[in-house]
């Protein structure tokens, strides 16, 4: 077999550490299959599309939102689930996230669309790299190439398959300085951190009414009343 790898696919927002490209304010992820005579981002979606358009399997590999920690979750629109559920259960991920709704112009999309195998992997935090999110990465790749039979033979592994109506998002009820629970990022819990809130510096725990396993956590610092907190599972 034949492996191509694309360590950044979007260069332009790369760069900038944003998600969007600032020369024509494009979010690649919305541009697929690309256009060969559009703005940038589309030229740049068609030229990468052309060389995709001729693989068994792609894995769309992405890091996190701004100040978010995700723990590695595949996401898939769950009308297309059948599609790729072989390929789920040979991935190291713990856990797939299934939207009630398709988006459009996603970079698997278009190639399920094409009868080709693909899956997205968030994992890790926006505009920062980390030793371990690059470990956990490497071993999603390392498992994506034994299922593909590039690199020796597939295993199996487990993932928590969760639909749209079984996540909790857990917003900040006031302002202040958030120390998040990130030990049990991806675990089972009812704890999501503290918060001090300001002027008085008092501290309260944060907790959710259930358990449920934590995919995204604030990676901590001070935060607004009404951002987002955490994504976590209503089991």
């Amino acid at each position: 077999g034949k492996i191509i790898i694309f360590p950044v696919a979007n260069p332009l927002a790369y760069n900038v550490k944003e998600r969007t490209s600032r020369i024509d304010r494009k979010d690649m992820n919305r541009c697929w299959p690309g256009k060969e005579n559009g703005v940038i981002t589309e030229k740049m979606c068609y030229s990468i599309f052309q060389i995709l358009n001729r693989c068994g399997c792609v894995l769309d590999l992405h890091n996190g939102n701004d100040n978010i920690l995700d723990t590695p979750q595949a996401r898939l629109y769950e009308g297309r689930y059948a599609d790729v559920r072989d390929l789920v259960e040979h991935l190291d991920v713990p856990f797939i996230l299934l939207r009630k709704e398709p988006l459009e112009n996603t970079l698997v999309g278009s190639l399920l669309d094409k009868n080709i195998k693909a899956i997205t992997v968030e994992l890790g935090e926006g505009k920062r790299i980390t030793y371990d999110y690059i470990n956990k990465g490497l071993k999603i790749i390392e498992s994506f190439l034994r299922y593909t039979g590039n690199l020796s033979k597939p295993r199996i592994f487990e993932s928590i398959p969760i639909d749209d109506d079984k996540m909790r998002l857990v917003t900040a009820e006031n302002s202040g300085l958030f120390i998040p629970n990130i030990q049990q990022l991806g675990e089972k819990t009812d704890y999501l951190g503290n918060l001090i809130t300001f002027p008085d510096f008092s501290e309260k725990r944060i907790r959710t009414p259930t358990k449920g396993h934590i995919l995204s956590l604030w990676v901590g610092g001070v935060i607004a009343r009404g951002e987002l907190l955490a994504r976590i599972t209503k089991d």
